[in-house]
């Protein structure tokens, strides 16, 4: 892609201060229809949400089939999406729109725009309490974050005040702890969830930290330090900072990255993928050790953002600038093959793994001198959000 499509469509990273720049669509091919790619190696029922800033748009992708639903959820003209995030019971997306200074609001059962709220300046970022009840966006131009009561649906008029240009957001497990990065401070702000109030001292990290993860086990932080502001330079190396979140202390960062812009960590804790938009690969790091993998994934050109599926057996990397998703298999740490989607692709959330509930069965029987007769009804097996997998067929199923 031309290095103007690649400054305007990188709205997370805070090429998008203004929010008011024309968006060239990706010159990779935009799919037509329904995409098949290789499946993921899942068999969690969930269905991939992806932005494309390019064309103001939600892609979505059935995750063990690897089909893309061939009907995109329209998001209004010059929305320049960026990240997207979904509620833990799997009913409603929310979409950062930075170029309107909003937050779509998708439900996911009729894969409609149903809503659309206004947040600050620039936003970039979103996440949702493990709770369901509250979102955090951040703010790239006041650096700010902006609250959302999910029940109503609007905004706290008082956004919290952070760091200079405000990028993304992550929330502990626990539900306790919003961290933010802020990439022109160079720092990290923690909010507490419960009183919405900063803490007053912000931990300082590596050069333009962007990407944000907590361990699952809450008491670690990882951050991707792009090197780079406003706009990366590829070539440019690049660190992933380590946060002690008990004592709000900075341990010596990990190198050997280029521009690494996205960080997320498994569900059991043990992986960290890393993206490298300097380098188009995806790298790992082991948790425990905190030691970067020796091989590199190759993915496309200039992947920005990262998803890792509830059940933790696939990563989607989002590859900006080949407008396209990269699956890696996490049990081999192996790039399986890559999903078009166009126009693109910033953000990535997945539904909640959909497990069947075992079905009621009522027996009941009826006995003469001669004969014993047994009749057995089995009741519908309603389906409900879960983490842990089920057996899927080759048909693809969207959720909702």
């Amino acid at each position: 892609m031309h290095r103007a499509n690649n400054r305007h469509l990188r709205a997370r990273r805070a090429a998008l201060v203004g929010g008011a720049v024309a968006i060239a669509a990706v010159a990779a091919p935009v799919i037509a229809g329904v995409s098949a790619a290789a499946p993921a190696p899942t068999a969690c029922q969930t269905t991939a949400f992806v932005t494309s800033a390019g064309e103001d748009k939600v892609v979505t992708i059935d995750v063990p089939t690897g089909v893309r639903n061939p009907s995109d959820i329209a998001l209004g003209p010059s929305s320049l999406a960026n990240e997207v995030a979904i509620t833990p019971d799997g009913k409603t997306a929310l979409v950062v729109l930075t170029g309107r200074a909003a937050v779509a609001v998708i439900d996911v059962a009729t894969r409609v725009k149903t809503n659309e709220i206004t947040v600050g300046a620039s936003p970039q970022d979103v996440a949702i309490t493990p709770d369901g009840k509250t979102a955090f966006v951040t703010n790239f131009g006041p650096g700010s974050v902006s609250t959302i009561d999910m029940a109503t649906l609007t905004k706290d008029p008082v956004d919290i005040t952070v760091g200079q240009g405000a990028q993304q957001v992550a929330i502990n497990g626990a539900g306790t702890i919003a961290a933010v990065t802020n990439s022109t401070d160079d720092t990290v702000s923690t909010i507490s969830v419960a009183t919405r109030t900063k803490d007053p001292i912000d931990i300082g990290v590596g050069d333009g930290p962007s990407g944000i993860a907590f361990t699952p086990d809450g008491a670690t932080l990882f951050v991707a330090n792009q090197n780079g502001e406003p706009l990366p330079d590829p070539g440019k190396t690049g660190e992933v900072s380590t946060i002690d979140v008990a004592t709000r202390t900075a341990n010596p960062a990990i190198s050997g990255f280029e521009h690494p812009g996205d960080v997320a960590i498994t569900p059991d804790g043990k992986t960290a993928f890393v993206t490298n938009f300097g380098a188009d690969y995806v790298s790992t790091i082991d948790v425990a050790t905190r030691i970067k993998g020796a091989t590199d994934l190759e993915a496309g050109a200039h992947p920005v953002a990262l998803g890792i599926t509830p059940d933790g057996t696939t990563v989607y990397a989002a590859n900006l600038d080949t407008g396209d998703i990269t699956q890696i298999d996490v049990a081999t740490s192996v790039a399986i093959t890559d999903i078009g989607v166009g126009g693109g692709p910033a953000g990535v959330a997945f539904t909640p793994c959909l497990t069947p509930v075992p079905p009621t069965t009522t027996t009941t029987s009826t006995s003469t001198t001669s004969s014993t007769t047994t009749s057995t009804t089995t009741a519908p097996s309603p389906v409900t959000p879960a983490v842990a997998p089920q057996a899927v067929g080759a048909a693809p199923s969207f959720t909702g």
